[in-house]
């Protein structure tokens, strides 16, 4: 079935209501977490204020409404520990909006520099068991980033924002044009903007930036960071024990040419080359 089929069959099993997300669903703002491509708040339920809710609005105009539907679509299929999945999907007179579970510690970039290396490790390896999840069921999130990995109060980790995701064939991992977020986007998507790419590819290298943020402790967002090329940095940085291990893998997952850089598949296998990481690489 092809993605138009599939937000068309989708749309009509979208309720719509009269009244806005918070009056509909017992809902209480309480604060704007992000305000992007779409808006973010924290809720809570109005019977119980211990219990949040993170809502998502997306504004009924043609573009933001496909990428609504796109995000209903991927995340039907999806079941995975690590993926996190709305509550709710629903439309009102002047937006949609997808009621999603708190996630207390936020985002992964509020944690930069701030945790020991055994827990960024435990963060990346949940991010790379829902990312493998994906490619195995031929879905490419063409946005994975910080922002988009979110910890909650037992350090569980939850990919999620799939407004940008797509299928692919098991015949073919290729996209087409450009999606993502600066600083995250692979070479070749850089500097041909219209372009085919493998999209598996381009999963791996922004999942190799997630992984250089967290052992260099620095974020993509900060104006230093543009300065910077990763693997430039990667091959000249002073590495000791037991971050060491990760140069050949941040050098592998950044490769520029998409053809020599490591899908999912030699990722896993890389990383289980670490005697301190084998036993949980083997569960992926």
């Amino acid at each position: 079935m092809s993605l138009l089929s599939e937000l068309n069959s989708i749309s009509p099993l979208v309720k719509e209501y009269a009244k806005d997300v918070f009056q509909t669903f017992g809902l209480t703002k309480e604060e704007l977490l992000e305000q992007t491509r779409c808006n973010i708040y924290l809720a809570h339920k109005n019977t119980d204020t211990s219990v949040k809710k993170v809502v998502k609005f997306y504004r009924r105009c043609k573009k933001s409404s496909q990428r609504f539907y796109n995000e209903v679509a991927i995340a039907k299929k999806l079941k995975h520990p690590n993926v996190i999945i709305f509550e709710e999907a629903a439309s009102f007179p002047k937006h949609h909006a997808l009621i999603m579970p708190y996630c207390e510690l936020g985002a992964l970039y509020n944690m930069i520099g701030k945790v020991p290396i055994h827990i960024s490790e435990h963060y990346f390896l949940q991010t790379c068991s829902a990312v493998k999840y994906l490619h195995d069921n031929f879905i490419v999130h063409r946005d994975i980033k910080l922002d988009n990995i979110l910890v909650d109060a037992n350090q569980k980790v939850y990919l999620t924002d799939f407004d940008m995701s797509c299928t692919v064939s098991w015949e073919s991992s290729i996209v087409h044009h450009e999606a993502g977020t600066p600083g995250y986007i692979a070479p070749e998507m850089v500097m041909s903007p219209k372009g085919s790419y493998d999209g598996y590819k381009l999963d791996v290298f922004a999942l190799g930036v997630v992984l250089f943020c967290l052992i260099f402790e620095k974020d993509v967002g900060d104006s230093e960071m543009k300065k910077l090329d990763y693997l430039d940095m990667v091959k000249t940085y002073i590495w000791t024990f037991p971050v060491h291990f990760y140069k050949n893998v941040l050098e592998c997952m950044l490769e520029p040419d998409p053809k020599a850089r490591w899908d999912m598949r030699g990722l896993i296998k890389g990383l289980g080359q670490a005697s301190w990481l084998a036993a949980r690489v083997s569960n992926l």
